[in-house]
């Protein structure tokens, strides 16, 4: 007999201090529910986005209390799938600085096994982790787990009610001058990625300053933060050392950080840059390597920047490029002179078009534009391998259609 399912709604009424300044005198900006499928039951959870008029931090007041959130998360994690939706090697090149056969660390909030753990394992002496969930995967209990060299908590920070108490609690665990690293979602990204705001089970809305600010109150410095080596694309993540020295004068740390913190991005630019002239020269070999096959045709379309970009880095390791390069403005037929370019040919020219086994259109997908698909159906050459190269050099595959 199929067990009736429950529809439990969520809305909360626990009145909260903001976490970062302690003070009560926040405004609700936005009421959002969320709906998620349990084991047992559905759920409904009613958010609360509040912020505070003091010190400007995100988060939901009034809210629930943490034991509904974790009889929530106790119906509803056993449900998620025991795969990595996040990028190992960016999680391990992080901690690569601070961990070696010698050190202890444990992982908070890591709920299921795999490819991650097993790598930490392998490059650590003992390795932990603990789940509120106890349904979780390798989970320890929590007086098993010593005091450890590094701590690591992604993704979770953002669910924790009481997180001042959370971070005292396994500040415990962690031994002086030990390294505390941290994943949340990223305020400043909300407005291209949505769903940290929607998942209406997040009660911390952080930035990199306000988590830092946070941290400096229980004696933490911060050593490192990137967006680039964040293990998703919506969050930040930051590097703690911990000190035990405590913010005595929130108003000038929040100045000393935000200097701190310009240093890092400018390190995470640069290595963005230099992410990105990597695949531009793996574009530019897999062209060259394309046009060197008997009866491969290349094609690229735009007369932009970015085809400046591609023959610059082109020329430097194999010389002249021989393919085929057009434009719908027919203006720009001698765009490339200075580049000894084979040709520039308006996307009228049928003759030229003859044979085209690979287009690649120097555009965001997002962009496609009419015209070029229209002309590619109108020529017959929807058999190409059709791509779009977006501006940070992703090979895009896709189809006219």
């Amino acid at each position: 007999m199929t067990k009736e399912r429950n529809h439990v709604v969520h809305d909360g009424n626990c009145a909260r201090v903001c976490p970062i300044c302690g003070s009560a005198n926040s405004r609700m900006v936005r009421t959002i529910e969320g709906s998620y499928l349990g084991i047992d039951n559905d759920h409904t959870i009613i958010e609360h986005i509040s912020i505070c008029n003091d010190c400007g931090f995100i988060f939901a007041a009034p809210t629930l209390a943490e034991d509904e959130f974790n009889s929530y998360y106790n119906d509803t994690l056993p449900t998620f799938e025991a795969h990595e939706s996040y990028s190992v090697p960016k999680r391990l090149k992080v901690l690569s600085d601070y961990i070696d056969d010698t050190k202890l660390i444990a992982e908070i909030g890591g709920n299921a096994q795999g490819e991650f753990k097993e790598a930490l394992m392998s490059r650590c002496r003992k390795y932990y982790s603990f789940d509120v969930n106890q349904t979780a995967n390798n989970n320890s209990d929590e007086e098993d787990i010593p005091v450890v060299d590094v701590l690591c908590c992604y993704f979770v920070m953002e669910h924790i009610v009481n997180i001042n108490e959370f971070i005292d609690k396994w500040s415990e665990h962690l031994k002086d001058d030990g390294i505390f690293v941290v994943e949340v979602p990223d305020l400043n990204v909300y407005y291209r990625e949505t769903n940290p705001l929607c998942l209406t089970e997040h009660v911390n809305h952080f930035t990199p300053e306000s988590l830092s600010l946070l941290m400096l109150k229980h004696g933490y410095e911060t050593v490192g933060f990137s967006r680039f080596d964040c293990s998703r694309t919506f969050g930040f993540v930051s590097v703690f050392r911990k000190t035990g020295a405590r913010s005595e004068n929130p108003a000038a740390d929040r100045l000393k950080l935000a200097a701190v913190l310009d240093g890092f991005r400018l390190t995470d630019g640069l290595a963005a840059v230099d992410e990105q002239m990597l695949k531009l020269n793996e574009f530019a070999e897999r062209v060259d390597s394309q046009m060197k096959q008997p009866g491969r045709k290349v094609l690229l379309w735009c007369a932009n920047d970015m085809m400046r970009e591609f023959l610059d880095a082109y020329e430097k390791r194999f010389g002249t490029f021989s393919g085929l390069i057009i434009d719908e403005d027919k203006r720009k037929a001698d765009y490339y002179r200075s580049y000894k370019a084979h040709t520039s040919a308006d996307a009228e020219n049928a003759k030229m078009l003859e044979g085209i086994t690979d287009i690649y259109i120097f555009s965001d997908i997002r962009l496609r534009v009419e015209s070029v698909c229209r002309t590619i159906k109108e020529r017959k050459l929807q058999k190409a391998d059709i791509c779009y190269i977006s501006q940070r050099w992703d090979i895009i595959k896709t189809d006219t259609d």
